[in-house]
């Protein structure tokens, strides 16, 4: 089983540096890791420059309801996650305002990798079967 460490950041919240690709355009950013997120989120601009509001259609427009209280509409849609040298196809939830951190939620990367967080060490792990 190979393992992937990332070291919460100096305020002592998880978080991982991921990248995104879709077509020929990538991003790489830090993510924070939210096991309580269903999705992964980015903000607009980073799901436009990937093109990944190209061909929205308002029916597919859905709303969420955020810890905060606040309402965030957005569009799921398919992108290639990137963490470490670990490449998947992951559904992401673009949101359709800037107003959002880049999270790492359950859906797709919790179905490839056990996520554990020592918080005593300060420390989110991946872990993954090595593919043969």
């Amino acid at each position: 089983m190979a393992v992937l460490e990332f070291e919460y950041d100096g305020n002592g919240i998880p978080i991982a540096e991921v990248g995104m690709k879709n077509k020929n355009k990538e991003i790489r950013t830090y993510f924070f890791v939210d096991s309580g997120a269903d999705f992964t989120l980015i903000p607009r601009t980073a799901a436009e420059y990937l093109g990944l509001l190209d061909s929205l259609k308002e029916e597919y427009v859905d709303v969420a309801d955020g810890v905060g209280g606040g309402a965030v509409s957005y569009a799921i849609k398919k992108a290639t996650l990137i963490i470490q040298e670990h490449s998947f196809n992951a559904d992401v939830a673009c949101a359709l305002t800037d107003d959002v951190p880049y999270l790492l939620g359950r859906k797709s990367v919790f179905e490839k990798f056990k996520v554990c967080f020592d918080n005593k060490k300060n420390i989110t792990t991946f872990s993954y079967e090595n593919e043969k």
